[in-house]
């Protein structure tokens, strides 16, 4: 739920009726049917959105069913995600052949709803143990695989240990790692990862990606970080050009997305503009001038 519009659950039930729809051609003609008979059923609740279209052409389905729904810590609606998490908890207890896999940060609503309820089969939060085996096996895998042909085994596998159990850590040294905007070799960027004082330190990583940035680039790159971190929501580079046109900003947006693709995403349905991780905001509300003194090199924000 972590892309512009999965941030809210308006077209949860919809989206959720065409995958079923594309993944078990059966049910096509019964959500088909379940439309044609409730033509305005997008614009009823959200609990007899999901029985209408998903519930009901189910019913015609004996075999079971996995729904998998990942960050739903990531919708923004605190009643949204109460309402939906009720929905599904009713859901998978009356429907025999469906199951639901839920992941999320640890979320107090979340956590309210599903712990007192005896149908769920686990609740388990190993987000935040970095030392879990399940999340360093990941963290394993993903840089073996993401940096294979870039650095070797034995300097992939010292990746993993710096990275401390950390995937947001990883994430963003083998998007670095692999960036093709940059002349800055693989070998000096892994070299300064492994120089880092900290294990698992994103603060070192984000530094590692703004210095990358021409020196001359340097402060219209920040006063687009800037303009980019007080808006109140994602917007598309279309958006931001003319913002930052407002503003006085003298950069390109197009520009800062494609130099600073490690960090930030655009969704390729909505071209809507996001950081790839909460982390990111607070790295840069700690490099406001208010709060930090100008290093050569690093990143500071005006606002």
């Amino acid at each position: 739920m972590a892309s512009g519009e999965g941030s809210t659950t308006e077209k949860f039930c919809t989206t959720l009726a065409r995958e079923l729809a594309n993944y078990i051609p059966k049910l096509a003609p019964h959500i088909a049917e379940a439309v044609k008979r409730n033509p305005a059923i997008v614009r009823h609740s959200f609990d007899e959105q999901f029985r209408t279209l998903i519930i009901g052409p189910l019913c015609h389905w004996q075999r079971r069913v996995i729904i998998v729904i990942d960050a739903v810590d990531e919708c923004k609606s605190g009643i949204q995600r109460n309402e939906l998490l009720e929905t599904l908890a009713v859901a998978a207890r009356e429907s025999v052949n469906l199951k639901i896999f839920i992941t999320s940060r640890p979320d107090p609503v979340s956590a309210a709803i599903l712990e007192p309820l005896s149908i769920k089969a686990k609740l388990e939060d190993r987000l935040h143990d970095v030392t879990h085996r399940d999340n360093v096996d990941d963290i394993a895998t993903y840089i073996h695989k993401s940096l294979d042909g870039v650095l070797s085994r034995d300097q992939r596998q010292r990746l993993v240990q710096k990275a401390n159990g950390l995937f947001i850590w990883a994430s963003t040294a083998c998007r670095l790692l692999r960036s093709k905007t940059t002349i800055v070799t693989p070998k000096s960027v892994y070299h300064r990862l492994i120089s880092a004082d900290q294990a698992g330190a994103i603060d070192d990583v984000y530094d590692l990606v703004f210095e990358r940035i021409e020196p001359e680039f340097h402060s219209a790159m920040c006063e687009m970080l800037a303009v980019f971190l007080v808006a109140f929501e994602p917007l598309t580079v279309d958006d931001l050009e003319d913002l930052f046109t407002h503003v006085g900003a003298h950069g390109s947006a197009r520009g800062l997305i494609q130099n600073l693709g490690s960090v930030f995403i655009e969704d390729q349905t909505t071209h809507l503009v996001q950081f790839r991780h909460p982390t990111l905001v607070e790295y840069l509300r700690r490099r406001t001038r208010a709060t930090t003194p100008e290093i050569g090199g690093r990143v500071h924000l005006d606002i």
